[in-house]
């Protein structure tokens, strides 16, 4: 028996570049589907996956026990058999390690791949373009040209984890640079109608008007010019039930639905007559009922009456005056009731905030821990902590986008986005805690707030860059990493060890919670005030020295912080509780650096990030009105 690496991508290449978030969710879901029937190839063909763990330890010949869901449902559609549950959440990890007859021929995984793969894009070719290539130049020749090359699968040997890498690095899959107009979407490739817009924009225009006649605006947009790759993306869901056996969610919750989750559930509640009244003359508006909120706990618990509940399936752009008057979002002939619905938007004592967070988590040194304790141990601690993900990001009015092995990405609420990571990294630490890594498993978390106007490709980028080089690198792994990204980009950046974050905490509370709760505008007791906030980042930036942010006296700043909070409160706080408050702020601003053995160093600097994030979050992301 011998050792086979098998990895399929591009990652960034397919999963990152995405519009929407139902882009971001096929992608991801996409490439774990098709690492299945890779795994599943070898399986098949007497094959043991060790990592990751998706089967129990095969008794020869029998075929062994499937224990992934996904992978559970490939075999039985594979088979024949009816299909016992319908996952849709990419679980399986793009990477896998097998163990191989010595007769094993790894091109029986590519091929499985290759036929998975073509079977999807088959599909949406024949229902969704079939009848609308008559109308593009050279259309199926570009669809079977991208089809055929996009995927780049690599495989080795050995026992060496690190072969697989170097094997990537021998570049082999050379994709051809692609002539004509490029995707909207995946800018390295052709769009499918052919013509050049500078020379052929009515033939152009007349292709994807024919191709867009087949769906509704919200699944493709005026001015989408998409690959075929992206097509696939876009579309496959819709296609599910005959091309992968099985149906997928045709909807994912838009940023900006995230962003107002909890607006709706308080005004809903709150607000039952205006809330209802607003639906009402909101469903004027064609094509507006295109959310779903059984998925959020706070929307679906409570007792508002069904009409006001009704605000809840709109939409999201119906509940921010910019999207009401940008005419590019709405159907023609609309204008009237936009402006009737601006008005009365106004008269909501609360407008929804323009935030949501996106969550990216990620095993620390993983390569590590399975080189000392082996494939098979490490993957079926990982994959008790898999099953426990979508439960509590659903618990947290979260939104699953993947879930495999070491790695999670999902999207929440501003509101509840901290205490979901710090479950999530709880939950992940209990998966190994009855085990020898004990102790030695930690993860990452990144979270990036953004607006939902950002190109969700960049915010998922920005994610992956607080991971790794803020996270992971400057703060030294069982950290979480946070960047604020508003409508003129990146306002502020700010990181600790987790042991800094939740220590002594019930669970899934924070620091940082413990802090917006402080400052909560509601709350008149004990707050922090907009005034105190800009007065402590002014003494920050005067006890600064010039070479850096060391500051000359850690009690003297004290100090002048407690007084400073004590006149912002006007005396209806004493002295002990200015300085439990003051003292509590300074501990999220104190910058630290984990080190290897896990010992928290603190590194004698203060940054004023930390106060500019609890005041970000204690007003959810926008000025109190």
């Amino acid at each position: 028996m011998k050792d086979l690496h098998f990895t399929i991508g591009p990652v960034q290449g397919f999963v990152a570049q995405s519009r929407r978030t139902r882009d971001l969710w096929a992608g991801s879901f996409l490439l774990s589907y098709l690492a299945g029937h890779a795994m599943l190839a070898a399986i098949l063909n007497e094959g043991n996956i060790k990592f990751p763990y998706v089967h129990q330890p095969r008794i020869n010949p029998d075929f062994p026990v499937l224990t992934d869901e996904l992978i559970i449902a490939i075999y039985q559609v594979h088979t024949g058999k009816g299909v016992t549950a319908t996952p849709w959440i990419g679980s399986l990890p793009n990477r896998f390690l097998a163990e191989i007859p010595d007769d094993f021929d790894p091109g029986i995984c590519v091929q499985a791949v290759k036929k998975a793969w073509r079977r999807i894009a088959d599909v949406v070719w024949e229902k969704y373009l079939a009848l609308s290539a008559r109308l593009g130049c050279g259309t199926e020749e570009i669809w079977q040209r991208q089809i055929d090359s996009f995927w780049e699968m690599s495989w080795v040997i050995g026992e060496q984890p690190k072969m697989l890498d170097w094997r990537k690095n021998w570049r082999t899959h050379v994709t051809a640079v692609e002539p004509g107009d490029k995707c909207t979407l995946m800018g390295n490739l052709q769009e499918l109608s052919g013509y050049t817009r500078a020379r052929e924009r009515a033939q152009q225009n007349a292709f994807w008007e024919d191709v867009r006649a087949r769906f509704s605006s919200l699944d493709l947009q005026k001015g989408e010019r998409l690959s075929a790759v992206a097509f696939v993306k876009r579309f496959f869901p819709k296609t599910a039930e005959k091309s992968i056996g099985w149906r997928l969610p045709e909807h994912y919750p838009s940023t900006a639905y995230m962003a107002a989750v909890h607006w709706m559930a308080g005004v809903s509640e709150n607000e039952p007559s205006m809330a209802a009244e607003y639906a009402r003359l909101a469903s004027q508006v064609p094509g507006v009922h295109s959310e779903n909120p059984t998925g959020f706990p706070v929307l679906t618990r409570g007792s508002a009456p069904a009409g006001a509940r009704s605000i809840a399936y709109l939409n999201a752009d119906c509940f921010f005056e910019a999207s009401l008057a940008n005419r590019r979002v709405w159907p023609q002939g609309c204008e009237a009731v936009l402006a009737e619905l601006r008005k009365i938007l106004k008269e909501f004592p609360t407008v929804p905030r323009p935030y949501y967070a996106l969550l990216l988590m990620d095993g620390d040194l993983m390569g590590v821990l399975i080189s000392e304790f082996g494939g098979q141990a490490v993957s079926r601690a990982l994959q008790g902590f898999t099953t426990r993900v979508e439960p509590l990001v659903r618990q947290h009015n979260g939104m699953t986008i993947y879930a495999g092995g070491d790695d999670v990405l999902a999207m929440f609420p501003l509101e509840d986005a901290l205490r979901a990571a710090a479950g999530l990294v709880e939950s992940y630490k209990h998966a190994f805690a009855e085990s020898e890594l004990a102790g030695r498993a930690t993860a990452s978390t990144a979270i990036v707030y953004a607006h939902y106007n950002i190109p969700l490709m960049s915010v998922y980028k920005e994610a992956h860059r607080i991971l790794e080089d803020v996270a992971k690198e400057k703060t030294g792994r069982d950290s979480l990493g946070v960047t604020v990204w508003k409508g003129s980009g990146p306002a502020l950046t700010w990181s600790a060890p987790w042991g800094k974050v939740t220590p002594g905490r019930e669970t899934g509370s924070t620091l940082l919670d413990d802090l917006v709760r402080l400052y909560d505008e509601e709350n008149e007791q004990e707050k922090f005030s907009s005034r105190f906030f800009y007065k402590f980042s002014h003494y920050f930036r005067l006890f600064d020295k010039p070479e850096g942010n060391e500051l000359l006296d850690d009690g003297v700043l004290f100090r002048v912080l407690v007084a400073e909070y004590l006149k912002a409160r006007e005396g209806d706080v004493d002295r002990e509780q200015a300085e439990a408050n003051v003292r509590l702020l300074l501990a999220a601003c104190r910058l630290y650096h984990r080190e290897q053995d896990g010992t928290i160093t603190p590194l004698g600097t203060y940054s004023d990030a930390g106060a500019l994030l609890v005041r970000f979050l204690g007003q959810k992301g926008g000025e109190p009105r």
